[in-house]
């Protein structure tokens, strides 16, 4: 395979979902990507639904940050039944999964090419709802923060 890494500085893996796979097919993957260049950064899309596969790829230096889709306030219950009718997400799965997201939220903010991003989604009527996030990765998170409007094609 030829690839100049004159052209790019960054691969980056996303996905559906791709830290669903295997870690160690992951970490192949990334081997095969720093073998034709050892300085290209690596960041990898997620929603951090698997907080100790990022763990393991951060403590044996994988990756230099992540991208995580912020689509809830993860740490503020009082919105568990809000985010349960507009998500289709039943509240006991809810309470299951947030913590494993608030995880991967503090695994993902020591690296520096590590983003939050989170859509305007038009059924949460509830502005407050993104101001809460837009304050918590502001004071706790101390990366980069992008709102991306809800689209359908």
């Amino acid at each position: 395979m030829a690839l100049s890494s004159w052209l790019l500085d960054m691969v980056i893996f996303c996905g559906w979902e791709f830290l669903v796979n295997n870690v160690n097919k992951i970490k192949e993957t990334i081997d095969f990507v720093k073998s034709i260049d050892s300085n290209l950064l690596i960041r990898i899309d997620t929603n951090g639904s698997f907080p100790e596969k990022m763990k393991e790829l951060v403590d044996d230096w994988y990756v230099d940050g992540f991208a995580i889709d912020i689509k809830w306030p993860y740490w503020n219950s009082q919105y568990y039944d809000k985010i349960s009718d507009v998500m289709w997400l039943p509240q006991k799965a809810a309470e299951s999964l947030f913590p494993r997201m608030l995880d991967s939220l503090e695994i993902s903010k020591q690296l520096e090419f590590t983003i939050y991003r989170t859509v305007l989604y038009p059924m949460i009527e509830d502005n407050n709802y993104f101001e809460i996030i837009k304050e918590y990765t502001k004071s706790k998170l101390h990366r980069p923060h992008y709102f991306n409007e809800f689209t359908v094609i």
